[in-house]
């Protein structure tokens, strides 16, 4: 793509110039054209990870990639959602999260990236809140019980050090 081209991303396609294509074809089109890597935000994080053929260990836990390198027929799909976030805390922030609680608001992809990196923070730990129980239940589930699962409205006086908005 020339340096004038805009790369517009809507719910269900993405515009290259004037031309629609969803998201493997426009994503082909990119690398055929010389592209070596792509940064992907929502909704397309899911089929990023299907797209790429080999995945860093924070991808498979997240089942989702927001990064995309190209090497020839290879893909390398990461998710450095949670590493960002953890950095911005700690270092701009200055916010130790060894040792504090945290609150994860949401069940979905976004919070399926940020965990493993907030637990290798070492907090006294995560409870991940969510509309519907079921799906932060499953988030606990993937990550081993390693995280609790709570509905919003059994969060009623309970404190947390850090909250996360993951919706």
């Amino acid at each position: 793509l020339s340096k004038d081209q805009i790369l517009e991303i809507y719910v269900n396609q993405i515009y290259l110039g004037q031309r629609a294509y969803g998201f493997a074809a426009a994503v082909d089109r990119f690398r055929a054209e010389g592209g070596r890597g792509a940064n992907i935000t929502l909704p397309f994080k899911g089929q990023a990870f299907e797209y790429a053929t080999e995945h860093s260990d924070r991808a498979r836990r997240a089942s989702a990639v927001n990064t995309l390198k190209f090497d020839g027929d290879h893909v390398f799909g990461d998710n450095t959602d949670g590493a960002g976030l953890v950095a911005d805390l700690e270092q701009n922030l200055r916010l130790a999260l060894r040792g504090r609680s945290i609150l994860v608001a949401g069940a979905g992809g976004a919070t399926r990236g940020v965990i493993p990196s907030l637990l290798e923070a070492q907090p006294a730990g995560i409870v991940v809140a969510n509309r519907s129980l079921q799906r932060a239940e499953d988030i606990m589930i993937a990550f081993g019980g390693r995280v609790l699962a709570s509905s919003y409205s059994a969060l009623e006086g309970q404190r947390f050090d850090i909250v996360v908005n993951a919706t």
